[in-house]
């Protein structure tokens, strides 16, 4: 593959970083590990992803449940500021990636 590609990816990668976006991410990251959270919200987050990859009907149901059972660390500002920041983080990373798919024409129209 193109050298060039490469160089121009870890380019983007780098701008990504840089962003502010991914600055409030790993600030707010470190606010949690700091108040020794991490490993519970990392439970919640391996759950809450487990039910969207599901795409069941009772997601709303069971992402209730969920945030119930996890109300205790959800209620900490870190957490959900982490949790916003990560959400964020994540919208900007699928805008990128819809530009680079969207301008690349991969045939992909029999995926609708």
């Amino acid at each position: 593959m193109n050298s060039y590609l490469y160089e121009s990816a870890r380019d983007l990668a780098n701008k990504i970083i840089e962003s502010e976006e991914y600055q409030n991410y790993k600030a707010c990251r470190c606010a949690v590990e700091e108040e020794g959270l991490q490993n519970q919200v990392d439970e919640f987050r391996t759950e809450a992803f487990r039910l969207q990859c599901q795409g069941a009907d009772t997601y709303q149901r069971e992402i209730g449940y969920l945030k119930e059972r996890y109300s205790s660390i959800l209620e900490h500002h870190a957490v959900r500021d982490y949790l916003d920041a990560e959400i964020n983080l994540c919208r900007t990373m699928q805008i990128i990636q819809g530009i680079l798919v969207e301008n690349i024409d991969l045939k992909l129209d029999f995926l609708n």
